[in-house]
């Protein structure tokens, strides 16, 4: 399974699956551990954990 990412997933670091149940990352960077997706196979982050890690960084860097 080939993952298509368009510039905006590179700037951004990552892109959710194709089935929508995880993340994959793009760039170094992130402290989170990568799991199978159930749905694809692919090792990616949990969806929910990744975006409310990404949501506290947000948060602390303003």
């Amino acid at each position: 399974m080939e993952k298509k990412v368009n510039d905006q997933d590179k700037e951004q670091g990552y892109k959710v699956c194709e089935c929508g149940h995880g993340v994959h990352l793009l760039q170094a960077g992130f402290d989170i551990d990568l799991h199978p997706c159930e749905q694809c196979g692919e090792h990616v982050a949990d969806k929910d954990e990744f975006f409310r890690m990404n949501d506290g960084a947000d948060i602390l860097s303003k």
